[in-house]
């Protein structure tokens, strides 16, 4: 039979490894939402500069998507062709397909819902935060789901 010694790791590496766990998912979810948040986007800029700066490593997600932007824009053959690609592949400016963070009904619906206990104001407010998008991003949705309700009852009528 054999035994198999297990080092006991001490609270503050444990810790540390939590604390870097902890930042690691934190990044791949601000990853994920930079195809279709400009604001996470941004945001991802500012932790690999922290990064640089404190001379750390990156978590290996963020460094590849740094490195597969840099390295796309380099191939690029002029200079505004290369600034314009880097900007497009770190999703600071749209690409002509940055998803929607949330569908227009589902945000319509919701705000219906918020608006049978608070007023406009609040339910306009309690929808951009639940689904993270800007209070005029929700008026905009409001606006095609009325758009696209006229449309139906006129083809009904």
């Amino acid at each position: 039979m054999y035994h198999t010694w297990i080092t006991p790791i001490s609270t503050p590496d444990f810790r540390a490894m939590t604390a870097e766990m902890r930042f690691r998912a934190a990044v791949a979810d601000i990853l994920a939402k930079a195809p279709s948040d400009p604001e996470a986007a941004a945001q991802v800029l500012k932790i690999a500069a922290q990064c640089l700066r404190a001379g750390e490593l990156m978590p290996p997600d963020l460094a590849s998507f740094l490195a597969d932007a840099f390295e796309s824009a380099a191939l690029k053959p002029d200079e505004h062709s290369r600034a314009k690609t880097l900007a497009r592949d770190l999703h600071l400016i749209a690409g002509g397909n940055r998803r929607p963070k949330a569908s227009y009904v589902k945000v319509a619906q919701t705000y219906e819902r918020f608006l049978l206990v608070v007023n406009k104001t609040v339910a306009r407010s309690k929808c951009a935060e639940q689904f993270e998008i800007d209070e005029r991003t929700v008026q905009r949705y409001l606006a095609q789901y009325n758009r696209e309700a006229s449309k139906e009852r006129n083809l009904l009528a």
